[in-house]
């Protein structure tokens, strides 16, 4: 097995998962903050500032397959389901790209910064929520990006009302999609799930807690089949 690492200082390194010895290392023109994801001897990564460019590499030597410009910079791991690869940007737009040329299928203006926010996909759909601002959350068909419903993340007590969502990436389990928000300025953060279907009724939350500007919880929640 193979380890692919990016570092912020515009370097792609790959090692050996058995050893831990170094089977090349190349430069790319950004530094990477996010995931890499690899699938069918293929790397895929959002180069990161300064860069715009999501790129796909040859998981054997390291070599360029193909390089998709953004009209901004991506620092979100791409999703990649059914030859698509998804990835948001920070001017508030997510992408479905061919993962096999880097040909952009479609792109959606969602709004948000979408800093570090990755998509989900699962059952066909694109699952967005960009956060940090945006109150949103979307699921759009995955081949085309169509809307197919569209909920507001708001807090589960009613009151305080947040100001500032904060939210994670959302992650895929079954029936559900999870994921959790706050407001950034403090308070409560709460998991929530909801419908993969339309129109992406919540069915349930959980409070995670207080906690302060810094440390809100922006990790997405680790799924199994019974528990989350």
């Amino acid at each position: 097995g193979r380890l692919v690492l990016p570092g912020m200082n515009r370097t792609l390194t790959c090692l050996d998962a058995a050893t831990g010895a170094t089977l090349w290392q190349t430069t790319i023109d950004g530094g990477a903050v996010s995931s890499p994801i690899v699938s069918g001897g293929v790397i895929y990564l959002a180069a990161g500032f300064p860069s715009k460019d999501v790129l796909a590499l040859s998981l054997l030597n390291g070599t360029p397959i193909w390089t998709a410009t953004l009209e901004t910079i991506s620092y979100s791991s791409p999703a990649l389901d059914s030859g698509l690869l998804v990835v948001g940007s920070t001017g508030g737009r997510f992408y479905g790209l061919s993962a096999a040329s880097g040909a952009e299928v479609w792109s959606v203006a969602t709004g948000g910064n979408v800093f570090a926010s990755s998509a989900a996909t699962g059952g066909g759909r694109a699952f967005l929520l960009p956060g940090e601002g945006h109150d949103q959350i979307y699921a759009r068909t995955l081949a085309t990006g169509a809307t197919e419903w569209t909920q507001t993340v708001a807090n589960p007590a009613g009151a305080p009302a947040w100001g500032s969502i904060r939210a994670s990436s959302p992650v895929v389990a079954g029936s559900r999609v999870l994921h959790t928000a706050g407001d950034r300025n403090g308070g409560d953060y709460v998991l929530f799930a909801r419908d993969v279907a339309p129109p992406g009724a919540l069915d349930w939350t959980y409070v995670i807690g207080g906690t302060d500007p810094v440390s809100g919880v922006t990790a997405p929640p680790a799924c199994s089949p019974t528990h989350v």
